[in-house]
């Protein structure tokens, strides 16, 4: 016995002498980088891994919270540091957060629908959240997908390992997510509740992993990690003075908050604390990032950090050389059959699965659409749409026509294998009353085509011209095309119609529509939609219409400008409600709606914006015109106008408040809220 001791205290003996010397087979040190929660200012983690990089520090464990799982998972899908950088500022972040533009009524006019209700869930109409997350969706998607599909959906195989830290909205349970699909997995992390849907995650309902824990540095030390270096962009700077100011005390009082309510109690080896300023809220995404990547780099750089321990990190996998199958999850019976028309194949081909996703998109019928590959080698897809029942609608105001609102009520079915979308449609302004049904069937080849038939009736107000109505009614049928990248529509639609009152006596027509354009963004403050548009009919009378309008924002950083062409005519027998006016839609400054009507006008301008302080846009817009009274040229008009605004932009749409003037003598204040329509 006492032989068999001493033998074992030689052994450990040996066995701490090697250790001491460096030889022991202890297992190998790893480095890994923790991305805090944070929302916009989130966005400067961007920049803390550039000044890592440039530092050479190579993590091999990345773990992200919320907006730190995005870029966490960027880096963890091998993109560079550079590639990351370039992500983020050529990103419209704002644009992310906006609705897509639904075609309403006969002249597929495109409407922006910013109140979304939806049915799902066991509840009645209800909203999914108050941003539209489609976009943002849609861009996990593309930045993600391959890699995930190329790592079987194990997040372990990445080129760097990845977790991204959600919270169970039931129980309020930190979620760490280590498999599945990539992208929906950084979307459940990102959805701060109310303002995103939560994410269905296996039978669980997921929301923003900052809740739980804003810096996740435990799940990388149970990873593993012997050396953490997390960035923090939530953390209040203890070197702030305090102010008492109400918008300073919520912001840093929300931070605590989230800053006390961690899960996490392992200490990072070294924090990074990029200096942000504190006037943006966080849910303010900036039209210019590069002030929060310049942030996070300076703290980078200047931050006190270990050694590198320069392990390397691993390559991409290859793709997989075939899909044997598609699986559906989740996914509204009514439109199944179309996903499975679009997405079932044997090969993989990442830009044909990603084109046939925005051809979904491109119908209107869905909020989100994920696809992963996992060990199986089959395509899961998972599919949210806005329900069977659906209210869509905006509300807006402006001091020339007054209070405005438009409202769609839907009802999503199918015919066999193609989705059917039907319609009840309402608009009102001062100046226009509209309503229509309609139903619509979706197809699932190129351009997502759809076949519309519907039934309107319209009134609209002629100023300043005795009798003052246009009443019409009647129906249409249609076709549709449109495309997301880049946003394209086109439409052909017949219609027959009765037309009474102002110049168009009682009488009936019947024609047909070409509308081509792009699918116009969500309020830009300069420029004017890029479309042609033709109507011809027959009747009692015959008469053609024809609009030409085009421009094209040029931008660098704060400051854009935005040349613009807008042309319009209609022959003699038209109907007034078609004859164009300068004032219509405010495209000669100073003029009210529906001043200066004429068979012809010809617009062209100069518009351009300036960001400075307080989120706040300065538009100027300068603008001449020319109206022909007769069409004939024998009578025409030039005027001129000018208008500088503040604008401000809400995911509601804008507000805007400024001055303007003509050459007419007409001098206006405007006062602008909402979306355009």
């Amino acid at each position: 016995m006492l032989r068999f001791v001493r033998a074992a205290w030689v052994a450990k003996g040996v066995l701490i002498i090697v250790a001491w010397l460096g030889l022991s087979p202890a297992v190998r040190a790893q480095e890994a980088l923790v991305l805090s929660g944070g929302a916009a200012r989130g966005l400067a983690h961007g920049g803390v891994v550039v000044g890592l990089d440039r530092r050479g520090h190579d993590p091999e464990i990345v773990v992200g919270a919320s907006m730190g799982a995005v870029i966490g998972s960027l880096y963890a899908a091998g993109y560079s540091a550079a590639a990351i950088d370039s992500i983020v500022r050529s990103q419209h972040w704002r644009e992310l957060f906006t609705p897509l533009a639904i075609p309403v009524g006969s002249e597929r006019d495109d409407r922006d629908p910013v109140l979304r209700l939806g049915s799902g869930g066991g509840s009645g109409l209800s909203a999914r959240g108050y941003l539209s997350d489609w976009r943002v969706n849609r861009e996990l998607v593309r930045l993600l997908f391959d890699p995930s599909a190329r790592a079987g959906g194990d997040f372990d195989r990445l080129p760097r390992r990845f977790r991204a830290v959600a919270a169970d909205l039931r129980t309020g349970e930190r979620v760490v997510l280590d498999r599945g699909d990539l992208a929906h997995a950084v979307r459940a992390s990102l959805s701060t509740p109310g303002f995103f849907p939560t994410v269905r995650w296996h039978g669980r309902f997921l929301v923003d992993g900052a809740l739980r824990d804003y810096l996740p540095v435990d799940v990388a030390r149970g990873m593993g990690a012997s050396v953490v270096i997390a960035s923090d962009v939530i953390h209040p700077d203890s070197s702030d003075s305090a102010r008492a100011g109400a918008g300073f005390a919520t912001d840093r009082g929300l931070n605590w908050l989230t800053v006390h309510a961690a899960t996490s109690r392992s200490l990072a080896n070294a924090v990074i604390l990029p200096r942000i300023e504190k006037s943006p809220s966080p849910l303010v995404y900036p039209t210019d990032p590069s002030s929060l990547l310049e942030a996070g780099l300076d703290a980078a750089l200047a931050a006190s950090l270990p050694e590198p321990i320069n392990a390397g990190v691993g390559e991409p996998e290859e793709p997989p050389a075939s899909l044997s199958g598609l699986r559906l999850e989740d996914v509204d019976p009514a439109t199944s059959g179309l996903i499975e028309k679009n997405l079932r194949g044997s090969s993989y081909d990442k830009d044909a699965i990603l084109e046939m996703i925005d051809r979904l998109y491109a119908t209107g019928l869905f909020e989100g659409v994920w696809v992963s590959v996992q060990d199986s080698s089959l395509l899961h897809v998972q599919a949210d749409t806005r329900g069977h029942l659906s209210l869509l609608g905006a509300l807006g105001y402006d001091n020339d026509r007054g209070g405005r609102a438009w409202g769609s009520f839907r009802h999503l079915t199918s015919l066999g294998s193609i989705p059917v979308d039907m319609a009840l449609d309402g608009s009102v302004d001062g100046i226009t009353k509209s309503a229509s049904v309609s139903v619509r069937f979706v197809g699932a080849s190129r351009g997502s085509p759809a076949i519309t038939v519907g039934g309107n009736l319209s009134e609209e107000t002629i100023r300043n011209y005795i009798p003052s109505d246009v009443d019409r009614a009647g129906g249409w049928i249609g076709a549709d095309l449109r495309q997301i990248e880049p946003g394209l529509y086109s439409s052909l639609t017949f219609h027959a119609e009765h037309v009474k009152g102002a110049n168009a006596g009682d009488t009936g027509y019947y024609g047909a529509s070409l509308r081509l354009g792009m699918i116009p963004g969500f309020e830009r403050p300069i420029g004017v939609p890029t479309d042609f548009a033709l109507d011809f009919r027959f009747g009692e009378f015959d008469y053609i219409w024809t609009r030409l309008r085009a421009s094209h924002v040029f931008s660098s950083r704060r400051s854009s400008i935005a040349p613009l062409l807008w042309g319009e005519s209609v022959s003699h027998d038209a109907p007034l409600d078609l004859w164009p006016a300068l004032g219509d839609e405010h495209l000669v400054p100073g003029l009210a709606w529906g001043d200066r009507r004429g068979q012809g006008i010809a617009v062209y301008g100069l518009d351009a914006s300036q960001v400075v302080p307080l989120w706040t846009t300065l538009v100027l817009r300068g603008r001449v015109g020319n109206v022909d009274y007769d069409f004939s040229g024998s009578r025409d008009e030039w005027v001129g106008g000018v208008s500088l605004s503040a604008y401000w932009w809400l995911p509601f749409g804008r507000i805007e408040a400024g001055w303007a003037g003509a050459t007419t003598g007409d001098r206006r204040a405007d006062i602008r809220v909402g979306t355009s329509f």
